[in-house]
């Protein structure tokens, strides 16, 4: 991606400056600067064309070849993942499928011949001989091109894109990364919203202690635990979250309260929160094993980082999510096509509902935590802050907190925990 000009924004920086533009008051009909093309005005991209290239007769292969190249160099929005070629997007408040996602949420979408096409127009001046002009005329990017580089899976030079994080993480082999952009020993790419603080390579063990007291004490102290095991869960959900990319399989974290309004949903939120910067996106749980294996493909290839299957009513089951939950990559056949479809499972699961149950093989692979505010009337208790607020005015520092307890973990060696694998 080029620092030199305007292509060096990729959809992300322009996303930011859409997501800024929306907050400006509105002073007529129009906001400054939306006369023309309201929001999607701000994400539209720049042209800027920094390659000619001819078309030749019996050159295919190699403006194909040229036109890889310069996408690689100029445009750093294009992939490879799973297969096929995909982009970064943001999503504007939306409900499709049963998947409810956020104001500014950044996905992962793939690219099909239209969009290489645009790009390859913005990015490179084509030519092409006129021999009723005897001259080099411009002309458009062939779509044969595009064709041609969406065909060549497995031979592609894009970089490999496996997630998308908006907070500092650590690789697998425990190691930080904090620095924003990709890293091509994970193929994670790391957009920073904020900035956040470094996170000490090798914290003692009352360093991990102040630091889990302080997610304590900051987000989980207002909620009506049962007991201090689901407290320990919920805080297993943050921890879990923090790290997920760096985990090969994590178990789905599910909270359940004996009626409605006890806190199940802000819970959740708080995770992705903290995690995101945003609440979790949503999706509705189904029973139907056809629609919920779609759904959750659409979800793994979407990029998605917090999922909450919100407000679950019967049994919590199913064996497409018993096969995310326990294996790196899942395949299924994609939403309204006929083609298969594999993505990574890098995801972190969250659940809600009342009297939450769980059921079949799912038993093995939930983490319960259970809310009682002990009222009839919990929708009128009152928390001591409004944590939809302050966790993303906080976040940098909560993100800091739960790198540096399980960094403690680490430099302590690892001890076992004291408890049963239950596989």
């Amino acid at each position: 991606m080029g620092d030199d000009d305007d292509n060096g924004k990729n959809v992300l920086d322009l996303a930011a400056e859409r997501l800024k533009a929306r907050k400006t008051p509105k002073t007529g009909k129009n906001r400054p600067g939306d006369a023309k093309g309201g929001d999607d005005a701000a994400t539209r991209l720049p042209v800027g064309r920094h390659a000619t290239l001819e078309i030749r007769p019996g050159e295919s292969p190699e403006l194909a070849d040229e036109a890889e190249r310069v996408l690689i160099e100029r445009d750093g929005n294009i992939y490879q993942r799973s297969g096929y070629l995909a982009r970064l997007a943001v999503s504007k408040p939306e409900t499709v499928h049963g998947i409810r996602r956020r104001d500014g949420t950044v996905t992962i979408v793939p690219v099909d011949a239209d969009y290489l096409t645009d790009r390859l127009n913005r990015l490179i001046a084509w030519q092409k001989y006129s021999f009723r002009m005897s001259r080099l005329v411009t002309c458009n990017a062939p779509r044969q091109v595009a064709s041609t580089l969406l065909s060549r899976s497995g031979a592609w030079a894009f970089k490999q894109l496996t997630g998308i994080i908006t907070a500092p993480t650590l690789r697998p082999d425990g190691s930080i990364f904090e620095k924003p952009g990709y890293d091509e020993a994970t193929g994670l790419l790391f957009h920073a919203e904020q900035a956040f603080p470094p996170i000490p390579e090798s914290p003692g063990r009352e360093d991990g202690r102040a630091a889990l007291d302080h997610l304590i004490e900051g987000v989980l102290s207002g909620f009506d635990f049962t007991a201090a095991h689901d407290r320990a869960a919920a805080l297993s959900g943050i921890l879990t979250a923090a790290v997920r990319p760096s985990l090969r399989t994590a178990p789905l974290h599910a909270f359940s309260a004996p009626r409605p309004a006890s806190g199940k949903s802000l819970l959740a939120d708080c995770i992705a929160l903290i995690v995101t910067g945003r609440p979790a996106t949503n999706m509705s749980f189904t029973p139907d094993p056809d629609e919920s294996r779609k759904r959750i493909l659409t979800i793994l290839l979407g990029g998605d980082q917090v999922i909450n299957l919100d407000n679950i009513e019967g049994a919590l089951e199913g064996d497409a999510l018993c096969s995310v939950l326990t294996n790196e990559t899942y395949s299924d056949r994609m939403l309204g096509t006929q083609r298969q479809g594999t993505a990574p499972t890098c995801v972190t699961w969250l659940a809600t509902g009342n009297n939450l149950a769980v059921a079949g093989d799912m038993t093995r692979r939930v983490v319960l935590c259970a809310l009682d505010p002990k009222t009839d009337r919990p929708e009128e208790r009152l928390f001591s802050k409004d944590l939809y607020r302050w966790i993303p005015e906080n976040r940098p520092a909560l993100v800091a907190a739960a790198l540096t307890a399980l960094r403690a973990y680490i430099a302590a060696g690892r001890p076992p925990a004291s408890v049963a694998d239950t596989g």
